[in-house]
C-alpha cells in the first residue's frame, strides 16, 4: 500500500494510532492530546523507547466538555502550523461516555444520550479537525450508541457540521470478534470523506478473520507478574467457593464450569441452590446473605440484576473488556481471574507495549485489530480499490454480511 500522511488526536493507550501506522505505512506527523483525558504517554513512550521515534506532541487546553479547542501555548500553535501540511487522514478517539449506558449514573456529567455534555468533546474535536486540519479523511471510534437510536440527535449534528464543511459521512457498526480476537465488542466508527476527493461514501467490505477461541487463547496467554495475587483473590471470592462446591470441589471443576452454558447466578436459579450458596458464601463473607436474597427476589420476578461477581463465561469468546472484567473473567487454565497482560492481548496490543497503571484505561483503548480493518479500507479507497455507494451519508452494519441496506438518517438522506 502507498504511504499516507496522518495525525492522531487522543490516542488513549494507542491501539488506534498503531493500527493507523500499519495501514498508512508510516508514523503520525504529530499527536494532539485533550488535556487530562487522552493519556498518550504510553504510546509516545513506546515510539521513543521501542522504535526510537520522537513524535511531536501538542496539548489542547480545554476540558472534556469543551466545544472550542485550542493549544496551551503560542509556541505550540506556531509549531502546529509548521507541521499541519497536506494531512491525508486524522484518526481520533473522542470521549465516548456520552453514548455509553454503562456510564450513566444520573449525574449531569454522566448522563447518556445525544444531549450528554460529554458529547461536546466529540463535536469540539470535529470542528477543530475540519476547520484547522482539513484532512481528506477523518475517522474516529466511539460507543455503539452513536449507531443506534440513542445517538440519533448527535448523528444529526455531526452530519450537519460535516456537510456544511464539504464532507460526506458514514457510520460503521463493527464487532471486534470479526477481526481476529475472541472478544465480542461492538463499536461505531464515524468517517468523514472530503467531497473534492471522494464524490460519495465508499462501501466497506464485511470481514470475518480467523481467530482463537477464548479457551485456546488462555492456553497460550502470557504469564502475569502478579500471578500469585490473582490466584489468591480468585480463591477467596465467596462465589468461586460456591462454584467449587457445586462442581464437587475437584481439580477439574473449572473445566466442568466452562462446559456449562449458564453463568454463576443462573446456576442458583436452575438448580435451586440458594441454600447451598448461602451456606458456602456466608462462611467467607457474612454480608453475602443479603446479596443472595436480592438476587433470588430479582430472578423470581423475572428481572435481571447488576453484580460485580457475575462470573459468566463462554469458551468461544468474552464480552467487551472493561475494568470490571478483571475480577469477573476466569482463566480456567491458570485458575485465576483475567490479568492485565491478557487483557492487552485481547485488545490486540503488541507484547512489548507497557501495561497502564490504571487498568480502566485498557478497556478505553481501541482494539488494534478493529481499527486496522477500518484504516486499511481507507487506504484502499485512496488507491481506488473500493466500490462506492450512491450516498453522501451512509450507515453500514459491518457485523452482518448483508450490510449494504443503508438506513435513512431522518432528512439527511433523500
Amino acid at each position: 500500500m502507498n504511504k499516507h500522511k496522518f495525525c492522531v488526536i487522543q490516542p488513549l493507550i494507542g491501539g488506534m494510532a498503531l493500527a493507523a501506522e500499519e495501514a498508512f505505512g508510516q508514523s503520525p506527523e504529530f499527536v494532539i492530546d485533550y488535556q487530562g483525558i487522552a493519556n498518550s504517554e504510553l504510546y509516545l513512550n513506546y515510539q521513543k523507547e521501542k522504535r526510537n521515534k520522537s513524535i511531536p506532541h501538542f496539548i489542547f487546553n480545554g476540558n472534556f466538555i469543551s466545544k472550542v479547542q485550542d493549544f496551551e501555548t503560542e509556541e505550540m500553535k506556531n509549531e502546529f502550523d509548521k507541521l499541519n501540511k497536506n494531512i491525508d487522514v486524522v484518526v481520533a478517539v473522542p470521549v465516548c461516555s456520552g453514548l455509553s449506558g454503562a456510564n450513566s449514573t444520573g449525574k449531569e456529567e454522566h448522563k447518556a444520550g445525544s444531549e450528554a455534555v460529554q458529547n461536546n468533546n466529540q463535536l469540539g474535536i470535529l470542528e477543530f479537525v475540519i476547520s484547522k486540519i482539513k484532512p481528506k479523511v477523518y475517522i474516529y471510534e466511539n460507543a455503539p450508541g452513536l449507531y443506534t437510536n440513542m445517538g440519533t440527535g448527535l448523528r444529526e449534528k455531526i452530519v450537519s457540521v460535516a456537510k456544511a464543511a464539504g464532507y460526506n459521512i458514514q457510520f460503521n457498526k463493527v464487532n471486534t470478534i470479526n477481526y481476529g480476537l475472541p472478544q465480542s465488542r461492538q463499536r461505531t466508527f464515524c468517517i468523514l470523506w472530503r467531497k473534492d476527493v471522494f464524490a460519495t461514501v465508499p462501501k466497506f467490505p464485511f470481514e470475518r478473520l480467523p481467530r482463537q477461541t477464548l479457551l485456546e487463547f488462555f492456553k497460550t496467554s502470557p504469564d502475569e507478574p502478579n500471578e500469585a495475587q490473582l490466584r489468591e483473590e480468585f480463591e477467596k471470592r465467596p462465589f468461586i467457593n460456591y462454584l467449587k462446591a457445586h462442581y464437587g470441589n475437584r481439580d477439574s471443576w473449572l473445566e466442568e464450569f466452562f462446559k456449562d452454558e449458564d453463568n454463576t447466578f443462573e446456576l442458583l436459579e436452575k438448580y435451586d441452590e440458594y441454600d447451598m450458596a448461602l451456606d458456602v458464601c456466608t462462611k467467607i463473607n457474612p454480608k453475602i446473605s443479603k446479596y443472595i436474597d436480592h438476587i433470588k427476589k430479582k430472578l423470581a420476578m423475572g428481572k435481571g440484576f447488576f453484580t460485580d461477581d457475575n462470573y459468566g463465561k463462554n469458551p468461544d469468546h468474552c464480552g467487551a473488556i472493561y475494568w470490571k472484567q478483571f475480577m469477573q473473567l476466569i482463566n480456567p487454565i491458570k485458575r485465576r481471574f483475567l490479568g492485565a497482560n491478557e487483557a492487552m492481548k485481547l485488545m490486540g496490543m503488541p507484547d512489548d507495549f507497557d501495561v497502564p497503571s490504571n487498568l480502566a484505561m485498557i478497556g478505553q483503548n481501541v482494539p488494534k485489530n478493529t481499527a486496522y480493518a477500518m484504516c486499511k479500507d481507507i487506504a484502499l479507497a485512496f488507491e481506488g480499490k473500493l466500490t462506492y455507494t450512491s450516498d453522501e451519508v451512509s450507515m453500514q452494519d459491518l457485523t452482518k454480511e448483508s450490510h449494504f441496506t443503508n438506513k435513512k438518517i431522518n432528512n439527511f438522506i433523500k
